[in-house]
């Protein structure tokens, strides 16, 4: 059995970027479609603006704003905040692309990606999100000033320097289509592709979005740190691929180079708090490449990485963190807890199935009320389960106590913050 990994807590605060920039991007967005001859008007795009307007007025109401989205997977102001936030950063990268360089064909792939419903996870219709997807990878190349047409039948050719990449992109939405979708794309390549474009050789991959394969919900991820999100996500991602990986004729199919699989999603992560949109990549390259292919490759990764590691000049700088070193619960504290819920998560392990914002425990300290919440819980859980362990308590008191006082350290790990 693999051994579960432990994080230190972090000591700097990540790089952040203010809500306000969020609104002036999307803005910009809107700017641009309707420069472009392209209107945004009764689409997600108005409303996420109208969103983060409210936001900022610290009056939102995302049951009001999202009115046609009332029935998606919304349990919680955190939960609308947190789907938004997904498809906003997708756009936000998007726009980064289109402001270093205009793709062929961009234009209609933008009228159709704004024609679909607020959020991913209830478009029935998927063109819309396909053009988004596509408009995704095709930023990674208009970064790097590579010159990129999507007006043919191939989804995304990137022209570098050096050479031509032939893109397709695939949204799969369960592990039942996954093989049968790269194949599909496979196939497409292999008939779309000609040995050489304007001159320079041509070499094909294929670019697959696997979230709701990892992430049937297709919503949001918690961890403990960022470092935690970002290795649970990457296993969960190469989890996916090594199911292809089993199959004998999987990346062997000759002049595809490279099978690109991408998570997309957010992250709550517990310390220090924060939220943050992950795209997360996993490059399955040929074993079988010739001399060519391992320089394509290489060359390949150059853009990638170079766009992914592109810092956005208004992001807050990462602040300094000093950890607390003890904790004083005050005589005259008082505490209470759901008998049901703290049962349910401690000795039944059904906490997943209780919502994420179900009260669970309540600690007042003088004039300040602590609420604490099944999502409390979840991120706490190893930490409570090995001091529960170690204390050899049994009485259910006993035990909500330990995981209050847990808890409670857990929202404020850092000096200045209790």
């Amino acid at each position: 059995m693999e051994e579960e990994r432990s994080y230190s807590l972090p000591l700097k605060a990540l790089p952040s970027l203010e809500y306000s920039y969020h609104l002036q991007d999307l803005i910009e967005l809107n700017e641009y479609l309707s420069s472009k001859g392209l209107r945004s008007r009764n689409t997600r795009i108005e409303r996420y603006i109208e969103y983060f307007s409210l936001v900022l007025e610290k009056n939102e109401d995302p049951w009001k704003v999202f009115k046609n989205s009332l029935k998606g997977p919304f349990e919680s102001p955190l939960d609308w905040e947190l789907y938004i936030l997904r498809e906003v950063h997708e756009l936000m990268w998007i726009l980064r692309g289109m402001k270093c360089k205009e793709p062929l064909g961009g234009v209609e792939k933008l009228e159709l990606m704004i024609g679909g419903s607020d959020f991913a996870a209830l478009d029935k219709d998927s063109s819309s999100r396909n053009a988004q997807f596509e408009l995704r990878i095709a930023s990674y190349f208009l970064q790097c000033g590579c010159h990129v047409d999507l007006t043919t039948e191939t989804d995304v050719i990137a022209i570098s320097n050096k050479e031509v990449f032939y893109i397709e992109c695939k949204r799969v939405s369960s592990r039942k289509q996954l093989a049968k979708r790269i194949r599909d794309a496979e196939v497409q390549l292999q008939k779309r592709m000609p040995l050489k474009h304007d001159g320079k050789k041509v070499f094909g991959c294929v670019a697959a979005d696997v979230t709701k394969v990892a992430y049937q919900h297709n919503g949001l991820t918690f961890a403990v740190t960022s470092d935690h999100a970002r290795d649970t996500i990457q296993k969960d991602l190469q989890d996916v691929v090594s199911h292809l990986e089993a199959k004998p004729d999987f990346g062997t199919k000759k002049r595809i180079f490279n099978y690109w699989f991408q998570i997309h999603i957010p992250s709550l992560v517990a310390h220090p708090p924060s939220v943050a949109t992950r795209f997360s990549s996993f490059h399955k390259f040929n074993e079988r490449s010739n001399r060519k292919e391992v320089r394509a490759a290489k060359n390949f990764c150059e853009i990638f990485e170079s766009a992914s590691l592109i810092s956005d000049k208004r992001e807050n700088p990462p602040q300094q963190l000093k950890p607390q070193t003890e904790y004083r619960i005050p005589a005259g504290a008082t505490y209470s807890f759901d008998k049901d819920v703290v049962c349910s998560v401690l000795r039944e392990k059904e906490g997943k199935e209780w919502p994420l914002d179900k009260e669970l425990a309540v600690l007042e300290i003088k004039n300040d009320v602590h609420y604490f919440y099944v999502a409390d819980s979840i991120i706490a859980m190893p930490i409570i389960e090995k001091t529960i362990h170690k204390s050899g308590y049994e009485e259910l008191e006993e035990l909500a106590l330990i995981m209050i006082a847990i808890m409670f350290a857990q929202r404020f790990p850092y000096e200045q913050s209790v």
